[in-house]
């Protein structure tokens, strides 16, 4: 079994030693090789990695996000050839000890995709409001999917060949949601297992501040959504301007048979107005659901 550990990093410098010792020291239970994507540092991240003579080092030439990273070490790991591929953080802020049990989990129930499972209410760094955020969001990913996972945006994963052959990442932000809302869509099955994780060495880089974190993570949303739930999406945004087009029209008819149809005129063009937007909302649905079917026939 060919397996490769990925390692996205920018400007990571100072910890991308500790993270590939950890690694080297904790992964014990099967063969595997180094994978550094480099996603345009302006420190010394490339040299350090080539000083720790990882087996894989690709570096970007500028800093395109983690999600685009991402799908650069799931194109390698394609293109290679790779039976597994574990994502994990150059911020070593996943313990490497887990490796071996992501391992163990996708050989033991066969699924496409294992994610380490932070217990968010004993993480005492995280603050109250980001706690309640990230378990929102996994509960939101999770009604959206109909797939149960209790941490929705950990990075620390392995994927099948098959998940790696499937998978297509359209964030550059990240790549958490997005793998999971197309796992569903793809019929890849999900796992659990739970993780600890170490205390910080540095602050985020991914966002910067809660708000940002919120606005980029529902983009994400909305438009995977989109893409792998097209008529549930625009089924339930057209309801709102059935709802204000349905109104109208309905006082129209009962002015209209009290014989005072002729002043309410603007009713009835208001409501049909609103009902031509929301008949062609659902028109789009229906359009995007069989642009979907012919996608999946391919």
């Amino acid at each position: 079994m060919k397996c490769l550990i990925q390692i996205p990093c920018f400007n990571e410098q100072d910890q991308l030693a500790q993270i590939i010792d950890d690694i080297r020291v904790h992964v014990s239970a099967f063969d595997y090789e180094i994978l550094v994507i480099d996603d345009g540092s302006a420190d010394d991240t490339v040299k350090v990695a080539q000083e720790l003579k990882v087996e894989h080092v690709i570096s970007l030439k500028r800093n395109m996000g983690l999600g685009y990273a991402f799908q650069v070490g799931l194109n390698f790991a394609k293109k290679k050839g790779y039976d597994y591929l574990i994502n994990t953080d150059a911020d070593n802020q996943y313990q490497s000890k887990y490796i071996n049990a992501l391992y163990h989990s996708i050989l033991n129930t066969k699924s496409d995709i294992v994610i380490g499972v932070r217990d968010h209410d004993k993480i005492k760094h995280f603050s109250f409001l980001k706690k309640w955020f990230q378990k929102t969001g996994s509960t939101v990913v999770r009604l959206i999917s109909g797939i149960k996972t209790a941490d929705a945006v950990s990075g620390f994963r392995i994927y099948s060949k098959e998940a790696i052959h499937n998978l297509f990442v359209t964030s550059k932000f990240s790549y958490t949601l997005d793998t999971i809302l197309q796992a569903q869509d793809k019929n890849l099955q999900i796992t659990e297992i739970p993780i600890e994780i170490n205390p910080p060495l540095r602050t985020s880089r991914l966002f910067k501040g809660m708000f940002q974190f919120i606005v980029r993570q529902l983009t994400i949303i909305i438009k995977c959504f989109i893409v792998y739930k097209p008529f549930e999406f625009f089924a339930i945004v057209s309801l709102l301007p059935f709802i204000v087009g349905i109104i109208p029209i309905i006082r129209f008819i009962i002015h209209y048979f009290n014989n005072e149809g002729g002043g309410n005129i603007q009713s009835l063009i208001l409501g049909s107005m609103s009902l031509l937007l929301s008949f062609i909302l659902l028109a789009l649905g229906v359009m995007g659901f069989l642009i979907k079917d012919l996608r999946k026939r391919k």
